[in-house]
């Protein structure tokens, strides 16, 4: 599940469309069903899909620059 949260003051731009298309094109692919919940509540914008997740030793390296899991294409 991914959680996005926004302030009253957030600016909604390229960056932000950039990373909500990465987001939910990402949940689409690595679904096993190909079905998503998206909720927002308030500032807190939900993305859940029903696929594999990120193995445990991975969760806290996501947001190293070019970090890759052992399947990745690559890409995304």
């Amino acid at each position: 599940m991914t959680y996005w949260n926004m302030n009253a003051n957030c600016i909604w731009g390229p960056h932000e469309n950039l990373c909500l298309n990465n987001l939910l094109r990402n949940a689409l692919e690595h679904s096993a069903s190909r079905h998503i919940d998206i909720t927002l509540r308030g500032p807190e914008l939900s993305i859940a899909d029903d696929g594999r997740g990120i193995a445990g030793d991975d969760q806290t390296r996501v947001f190293e620059l070019a970090m890759r899991g052992p399947d990745s294409s690559g890409e995304g």
